[in-house]
């Protein structure tokens, strides 16, 4: 749950994966001062019970959905600009379920064979 003003440095990127129907990771501030690349504006700017609340609720309070500046894949094929100064700082929000249940098995299995990192048990 956003409690208060996330401390980005500049030149700071963020990464936001997870759904909370309730709640959210990102606070609006930083939200609007961020370049935001999603992976899917589709599914980012989803409704409920999809969606993104980092993004939807900013939205919701005044921001537009063209804040929403790229997908990922424009940015690899070029067709829109990442970062225009290198202060800038950057957010990037995955909003595909899937794709981040991926990405995390890939994670743990690579620390795991580098015997990196600490397993934890949640209750």
């Amino acid at each position: 749950m956003v409690g208060s003003r996330i401390r980005a440095r500049a030149s700071c990127h963020i990464t936001s994966v997870g759904y909370h129907p309730a709640s959210r990771a990102i606070d609006d501030a930083t939200v609007a001062e961020a370049l935001v690349c999603v992976e899917s504006r589709h599914a980012v700017l989803a409704p409920f019970s999809a969606g993104s609340n980092d993004l939807l609720i900013p939205i919701r309070d005044g921001l537009t959905a063209d804040h929403a500046h790229t997908e990922r894949g424009e940015l690899i094929a070029g067709s829109k600009p990442g970062r225009t100064c290198p202060e800038q700082i950057s957010l990037y929000k995955s909003g595909v379920a899937v794709q981040d249940a991926a990405a995390t098995a890939l994670v743990v299995t690579a620390a795991r064979e580098q015997s990196t990192g600490k397993e934890i048990t949640l209750r």
